[in-house]
């Protein structure tokens, strides 16, 4: 996580590792990052990246706008990640047109480097979270720290340009980024809270509530950025449905209308900001490794 030192990627690789990554730290060295692409080239390796400036974004508590001034908190510029975004994919390029996965993108600017990026011919795949492209920095005006995330919630003019990239294919994958804190680590001053949020039991019915139920895109495209996709990005072979095959699937209702209660979650932890809303889109069954599990949400 510090960046110093190369990990071992071809013994990794040869141990079954798909993905290499210090997320929830940036790569700050050009030099270290050219370096792993020089080794990721020798077996096409994939390199994932959290684009974020730290020298931008020391001891931030929110995006940096005109709210965080008025709330005396310490801002993380959309620049911050939008910089290392065009670094990462600069120097992918320039190492010979290398795989690169960026990670949890939050605003409209990586969003449309991505785009341009592509349409350029770069192997560059990225994701977004729920919470990206549900919720503005404007909640936090409450000091709730669950509003507190690594990128920081940005503005509706970043929502909206992620949304687009959702529809237009620019966006691969949702991610949940889940990240649990017990109780006791959330209920301290906003500045001194961790970042992030639990989201792997509202990923479903936040995507279907505000992608699919909007309009937005279809219940196949859905699937593709929670399921099929991931599974591209990562080489994975896909799953099929078939007589025959292992089971691995997720059963919904896409209709389904229910309130988030977060007492109902299997997770321990707790820590997340929509407990209360109302969702339309359910999971109801999860089926893996011949276990057959009935949703308690």
């Amino acid at each position: 996580r510090e960046g110093q030192l190369l990990a071992p990627l071809l013994e990794l690789d040869e141990a079954g590792v798909v993905m290499f990554t210090d997320d929830g730290s940036c790569v700050e060295s050009a030099d270290m990052l050219k370096r792993a692409f020089d080794y990721a080239s020798t077996k096409d390796l994939l390199i994932a990246e959290h684009c974020e400036e730290h020298s931008l974004t020391k001891n931030f508590a929110m995006d940096e706008c005109h709210l965080s001034l008025k709330l005396g908190l310490k801002g993380y510029p959309a620049v911050a990640e939008d910089v290392i975004v065009a670094r990462d994919l600069l120097l992918a390029e320039y190492c010979g047109g290398r795989r690169i996965h960026l990670q949890h993108l939050s605003t409209a600017n990586s969003v449309k480097f991505v785009r341009k990026a592509k349409a350029n011919g770069s192997r560059v795949s990225c994701e977004v979270t729920p919470h990206h492209f549900t919720l503005t920095r404007d909640l936090l005006d409450s000091y709730d720290t669950n509003y507190k995330m690594n990128p920081p919630l940005r503005s509706k003019d970043d929502v909206a340009a992620i949304l687009e990239g959702i529809a237009d294919g620019t966006i691969d994958c949702i991610a949940t980024d889940h990240a649990p804190h017990a109780l006791h680590e959330n209920d301290v001053e906003y500045e001194k809270a961790p970042c992030g949020i639990i989201g792997l039991e509202t990923a479903l019915g936040l995507s279907l509530t505000h992608l699919y139920h909007t309009g937005l895109i279809g219940l196949k495209r859905i699937v593709e950025l929670l399921a099929t996709n991931p599974r591209k990005v990562l080489n994975l072979p896909q799953l099929r449905i078939e007589v025959g095959e292992m089971a691995n699937l997720t059963i919904f209702a896409p209709d389904e209308e229910w309130i988030v209660n977060k007492s109902n979650f299997e997770s321990m932890a707790r820590n997340m900001p929509y407990d209360g809303m109302k969702l339309k889109g359910k999971p109801k069954y999860a089926i893996n490794n011949n276990k057959v599990w009935a949703s308690k949400l």
